[in-house]
């Protein structure tokens, strides 16, 4: 819901409904929100961050799209919740050492060894979609 309001803020073009509609439903897209992967939340926080800024930030939770992290990077909102995430991540200091080594020592079989979030593609095109079919309000 939060998703869709947020594309709802966005205004994309009409055309593009159909196509994000059929990117929300194919590949890894609906496992994925049935199981809660946290891809889901980087999905929402892109469609976000171009509409507010704040959300932005929280993009680079997923390091395989972390240059979405940068929509909304002129707003002065978007600075304060990168410097409020990088505040939020101290605590964690040792934590992060930990999380590097298990990104780094991930071994990945299958189909999924060529790209390990290209099953995932689909879903996070929706926010590019978005952004590339949004249409801006005229002065009448």
């Amino acid at each position: 819901m939060v998703t869709f309001s947020g594309l709802c803020r966005l205004r994309p073009a009409r055309w593009s409904w159909p196509v994000l509609a059929l990117l929300a439903s194919v590949g890894q897209s609906v496992p994925l929100v049935i199981a809660g992967n946290p891809t889901i939340w980087v999905v929402a926080a892109a469609i976000w961050a171009p509409v507010t800024g704040r959300a932005g930030p929280l993009v680079r939770l997923k390091p395989s799209v972390a240059p979405r992290a940068l929509l909304g990077i002129t707003r002065r909102s978007w600075w304060i919740a990168a410097g409020l995430l990088a505040l939020a991540c101290i605590p964690f200091g040792s934590l992060w050492i930990d999380w590097l080594r298990a990104v780094v020592n991930i071994h990945v079989s299958g189909p999924e060894k060529a790209g390990y979030s290209l099953g995932q593609l689909p879903m996070l095109l929706v926010p590019l979609v978005a952004v590339l079919a949004h249409r801006r309000r005229t002065a009448h």
